[in-house]
């Protein structure tokens, strides 16, 4: 199927059906979307963090992951990069242990972040919550993804191509999201907000930004204001302390 010049992203995720974690049932979730759209697709996101479905995490353990990934690679289509999609609500060692094992097994890389869940997020006034399930996206994500960003990008040493998403409204927005280590980026809630032209007010923003800070392209931007901690003979690898 033959979309034009617009590029088709497909996620996948495992299904809802039950409240009990099945390692292998989760996987045949997975590759079983990766083979329908095989021929659709221009990339691929794998997500292990969607809020709807009820047995938690699980693929934030090791084991699981790698399994997973395993089997994401039996299913790849040359030339179509493939994501992992990272819950917003993981602690430190939970992000590290998946980040390395998307470098493990050569992910393309990540998109940062799905949506934060009420109960782990302070970046909303609870009384406007009708509801107290689900997740949240928009400006009470915004700090929250661009912390995981900056992380990730320290502990990959920028090998992984990051997604940013989450409370982008503005150039700005964008702007510090790209300078902390994104590489790409997308935006649902501006959409519904402001509607399609404020993709337009935000590449004319960063046009003003990258030519303030000196940058030609967004490329050099990348991770500009989130340096990378400096390996040395002493120090050839990045502590956890400078990846943090």
């Amino acid at each position: 199927m033959d979309f034009g010049k617009l590029k088709v992203g497909i996620n996948a995720a495992k299904s809802n059906l039950t409240s009990e974690f099945d390692l292998q049932d989760s996987i045949d979730d997975y590759t079983k979307t990766l083979s329908l759209f095989k021929d659709i697709g221009d990339y691929y996101t794998i997500n292990i963090s969607c809020p709807n479905t009820q047995d938690g995490e699980p693929f934030v353990i090791k084991e699981n992951l790698d399994a997973l990934l395993i089997a994401v690679n039996a299913h790849r289509v040359a030339g179509r990069p493939i994501y992992v999609k990272l819950a917003a609500d993981l602690s430190n060692d939970e992000i590290n242990t998946i980040v390395d094992a998307c470098i493990e097994h050569q992910m393309d890389g990540v998109v940062l972040t799905n949506l934060a869940k009420p109960s782990h997020n302070k970046e909303f006034i609870e009384a406007e919550l009708p509801y107290h399930k689900g997740a949240m996206s928009g400006l009470p994500l915004q700090r929250i993804s661009t912390n995981v960003i900056r992380h990730v990008y320290r502990r990959s040493r920028g090998k992984l191509t990051i997604i940013g998403v989450g409370g982008i409204f503005t150039a700005k927005d964008a702007y510090e999201k790209i300078t902390s280590g994104a590489s790409l980026l997308h935006m649902i809630s501006t959409l519904i907000f402001d509607g399609p032209q404020s993709i337009n007010e935000i590449n004319r923003g960063l046009v003003k930004l990258l030519k303030a800070d000196g940058f030609s392209s967004i490329e050099e931007a990348i991770g500009s204001r989130n340096p990378l901690p400096k390996l040395t003979p002493e120090n050839p690898v990045a502590t956890k302390q400078d990846a943090a």
